[in-house]
């Protein structure tokens, strides 16, 4: 079996994965798989030790931008490196590769689908707030640290940045919406971008209409299409812990869709009658006025 320098079996290993960008950690569980494939006889590598260390990730890295078969990506600051020899990819892969808790959202989520004719200026991604943040980056590492084992835990600081997204990533505006409730999303076919499940695009419809072209077009968008995708909105919207999304999601299949389903009988236990709920959560309370949902319908 022919030894090679660790710095060459990583470059391989990132040919093999054919991604556009890989990260600082990335790269430490690279060098980790590739340990544990020396340490079964299935590879063969210039070492001294039999459990990588830093030392091992700086040499690796030096050589591989000495080799320019990596560099660091134009777009980010340290920590996200471009794989020169590749494609590079889009302003959504490359910012659901640096950032993997996030994914496509909002009107920008509504273009994939096909559910609006606008265009948004800015690419909307949904994101952990910074705590979360933190504790889906530590469950992710406990899971590298339970596949990779005492390989990956040979280095010392071992943490999962977070890599702040500049406001332009491959010449398309970038607007990052940091929440608590994230919501489900699905892997675009052939590709690494995420993207809102369909009935999490209309969820987020009622939650945050100002991102979704505003409350008008949101409502013509529900009597285009809701109808085409009435069992996952439904499943979606009963997710939801906010009372005020649901009233708002009753109103407009049950009274401008003219549709009847028990859930959507059950949300009007949300309905507070005196309240000041209303459609638009951004805009002012005015008539007219649904009785039956008790929200001000100004839109």
């Amino acid at each position: 079996m022919k030894r090679v320098r660790l710095s060459i079996a990583c470059s391989g290993v990132l040919a093999e994965e054919g991604l556009p960008i890989t990260t600082t950690h990335q790269l430490r569980c690279i060098i980790a798989s590739i340990y544990s494939e020396k340490a079964e006889g299935k590879l063969s590598i210039y070492s001294r030790e039999d459990i990588p260390s830093d030392a091992d990730l700086r040499r690796t890295i030096n050589q591989l931008r000495e080799f320019h078969l990596i560099s660091t990506d134009r777009d980010f600051r340290s920590g996200v490196f471009r794989i020169n020899e590749l494609p590079d990819g889009s302003c959504a892969e490359i910012v659901s590769l640096v950032d993997p808790f996030c994914y496509v959202s909002h009107l920008s989520a509504m273009e994939e689908y096909g559910l609006t004719d606008r265009i948004s200026k800015a690419m909307i991604f949904s994101t952990h707030e910074p705590r979360n943040w933190r504790k889906a980056a530590n469950e992710k590492l406990e899971a590298d640290l339970n596949e990779f084992g005492k390989y990956l835990g040979g280095f010392t600081n071992l943490t999962i940045n977070k890599h702040a997204v500049p406001n332009m990533v491959r010449g398309r505006e970038v607007r990052m919406f940091s929440t608590r409730r994230l919501g489900k999303c699905v892997l675009k076919r052939g590709s690494q971008i995420r993207i809102s499940s369909i009935g999490q695009v209309f969820a987020d419809m009622v939650v945050e209409p100002n991102l979704c072209g505003g409350i008008n077009h949101v409502i013509e968008t529900w009597e285009a299409e809701a109808e085409n995708y009435l069992e996952e909105i439904i499943n979606e919207i009963n997710k939801l812990k906010l009372k005020a999304a649901k009233v708002r999601a009753g109103y407009l299949l049950n009274e401008r869709l003219g549709i009847d389903h028990p859930l959507i009988d059950e949300w009007q236990q949300f309905a507070q009658r005196g309240g000041s709920r209303k459609l638009d959560p951004t805009g002012d309370y005015r008539p007219p006025f649904s009785d039956r949902w008790m929200i001000s319908i100004n839109a």
